[in-house]
């Protein structure tokens, strides 16, 4: 029964991480060629491969374009590592095919829809600070305080947009990451609708979100102290060992993010079971 089950989010947390320590074989051999890109990628866009492609703007959506095709590479394989189970993922390698495509295309509407949904909850979010304050000034006023909180001033707009970030996020992930659980199953080649994939994450959305931070949280700080690291030393010979490091960085968090997902899919299609791969199909 959709949203029947209740997802413990530590145990999905740990089976994340417990998964992709126990499959380096499947780690390797999916991962060796999108690292080489994503290696090459973190070169170019840092300004120490070939001339810049554009204008600002413009690199960076090429830039998000390329990671976001090497991600859909890398995700449409682990998901069928994940999902397929032992015998099932024995033939699976990396490939850039229609299956592959579909995902790439899925993937960035979802970003964009999660993109719109950050926007309108930012303004939301800043527009309802900006009453309470209002509300508070009226408070003070008619308690003969009204001097003490002053309103437009430039340093509370920005405040209000700062604090309006992250429960923003946070609303734009819910919505946006329920709908991802189209993803896994487009990776073995299952049709499973947004209304399917909301559906069956009803009642385990904040779990999901939570389960996918937590899992992403440590290769994202180490991640982000490799890139201080990679910066201090730009120029240097330490420069490509780190690059290459931050390149390992994304991959690990790639993997991490689609392992997370995959396991989700697996304990929501089949709520009650353990959390873990599909049998060979």
């Amino acid at each position: 029964m959709d949203g029947a089950g209740r997802i413990r989010v530590w145990e999905m947390v740990a089976e994340s991480y417990r998964f992709v320590l126990s499959h380096p074989r499947d780690l390797v051999r999916i991962g060796w060629l999108p690292l080489i890109a994503l290696f090459a990628l973190n070169l170019h866009f840092d300004g120490v491969g070939p001339a810049a492609l554009g204008p600002a703007i413009g690199e960076a959506a090429v830039n998000l374009l390329v990671l976001s095709l090497i991600a859909a590479v890398i995700l449409v394989a682990w998901h069928r590592v994940v999902l397929l189970g032992d015998g099932g993922r024995r033939g699976i390698a990396i490939n850039l095919g229609p299956r592959e495509m579909r995902y790439l295309l899925s993937w960035l509407v979802l970003s964009a829809v999660f993109l719109v949904l950050f926007m309108i909850a930012w303004a939301l979010v800043t527009a309802a600070g900006f009453a309470l304050l209002v509300a508070l000034k009226l408070a003070l006023l008619l308690a003969g305080a009204g001097g003490s909180l002053a309103l437009g001033d430039t340093d509370q707009f920005l405040v209000l947009l700062y604090v309006a970030v992250l429960p923003a996020f946070l609303l734009a992930s819910y919505f946006a990451t329920r709908l991802s659980l189209v993803l896994p199953a487009m990776a073995t080649d299952r049709r499973r609708s947004l209304g399917r994939a909301w559906s069956l994450s009803a009642g385990n959305g904040w779990r999901l979100v939570l389960a996918a931070l937590l899992v992403m949280l440590p290769v994202e700080l180490v991640s982000f102290a490799i890139g201080i690291a990679t910066r201090a030393v730009l120029g240097t010979a330490l420069y490509y060992p780190l690059v290459l490091a931050a390149s390992c960085g994304v991959l690990l968090l790639i993997i991490a993010t689609g392992t997370v997902l995959s396991l989700f899919s697996v304990e929501l299609d089949r709520p009650g079971r353990p959390a873990g791969p599909l049998p060979a199909q």
